[in-house]
């Protein structure tokens, strides 16, 4: 499996020979060389994989990245830290604050590629499943055949394209999931010409599943900057 993978390290020969690496592993990397970089580049950017070096110059630590990207984004995505310093406690501060795993520079390479596989293991065993034929998720009924969705007794019928995209929304309820990644999923590409699609075609959703009525069991919001999120609502 082809991985997209941000590689955060303000050492460029070390930044520059790691890419070389993955790219040579099959997978696609790209360098940030600053925190704030990278989170720039999540309004825009979907991956696979972080690569986080703890310690850097300037501006944020990986480890603030590490916070932001569990707490802010709430995004579970593997995270793994590179680091040249092995401290039980930063080591122990790191995994219980979300990291999947910690690794000593420098690098044995192929240790690391086992690393990497083990961490894409253990995430494909939690993935969200899709939205299934007929299943129900929050008082909605997914028709995959006719492509229709049914809720509340009314029966929705929806372009092929808009129904996608509610099944992809509805198997990621009450997760963030970003436009990069919706874009990817349901056109298999983000060029910024798809992203008024992208935006036509959740305002359709959103209306005719009813995703914003105070007696919806899910409403869709959206994340400035990121993305969306469908929430469901429970009766009080």
């Amino acid at each position: 499996m082809v991985l997209r993978i941000a590689i955060l390290e303000d050492d460029r020969e070390l930044a520059a020979s790691l890419k070389s690496f993955l790219d040579e592993s099959n997978h696609v990397a790209e360098i940030f060389n600053t925190g704030d970089a990278l989170l720039y580049a999540l309004k825009q950017k979907v991956f696979d994989l972080f690569l986080l070096d703890w310690t850097l110059p300037v501006g944020l630590t990986g480890f603030d990245v590490l916070t932001h990207i569990r707490t802010n984004l709430c995004l579970d995505t593997p995270i793994i830290f590179l680091s040249a310093q092995y401290e039980e406690e930063r080591v122990a501060n790191a995994l219980n604050s979300g990291a999947d795993d910690y690794i000593i520079k420098p690098m044995r390479h192929l240790e690391f590629l086992a690393r990497i596989k083990s961490v894409e293991r253990r995430k494909d065993n939690h993935r969200v499943e899709p939205v299934r034929f007929d299943q129900t998720i929050a008082g909605y009924t997914f028709d995959s055949m006719y492509f229709k969705v049914s809720f509340r007794g009314r029966d929705v019928e929806l372009s092929q394209r808009e129904f996608q995209l509610a099944q992809l929304l509805f198997s990621e309820l009450n997760r963030p999931i970003p436009r990069n990644k919706l874009l990817l999923a349901i056109w298999g590409a983000t060029e910024v010409d798809m992203s008024r699609s992208l935006d036509v075609h959740i305002s359709k959703v959103r209306k005719v599943l009813e995703l914003t009525s105070d007696q919806s069991t899910a409403r869709l919001s959206s994340i400035y900057g990121f993305g969306y999120r469908l929430t469901e609502i429970f009766p009080h």
